[in-house]
């Protein structure tokens, strides 16, 4: 027979869940990619500070501002990422 008004109110509860289930799938993948590419810039980051002990006054000024511009990067990437788990969290 036809469904009944509570198995249809049901069906539909489920239906929303699933949407939402799927939603949440994919903004974790595209915070784990975030957080992946975070890291990435994380590194370069260390390994640019690590050769700017390393080397001499004049490279090192020419590294300070690489260093300064992946650091930018690397802020907006972080900030990406937070406002992703914020959005998580929040549904």
């Amino acid at each position: 027979g036809s469904p009944n008004a509570e198995q249809e109110r049901r069906l539909a509860l489920l239906e929303r869940q699933r949407g939402s289930i799927t939603e949440l799938s994919e903004r974790r993948s595209t915070l784990v990619t975030q957080l992946e590419s975070a890291t990435l810039a994380l590194q370069n980051l260390r390994l640019d500070l690590l050769k700017l002990r390393s080397s001499g006054l004049e490279s090192a000024m020419n590294d300070v501002t690489s260093a300064t511009q992946e650091a930018r990067a690397l802020s907006r990437e972080i900030a990406n990422a937070v406002d992703a788990v914020r959005e998580v969290k929040d549904l």
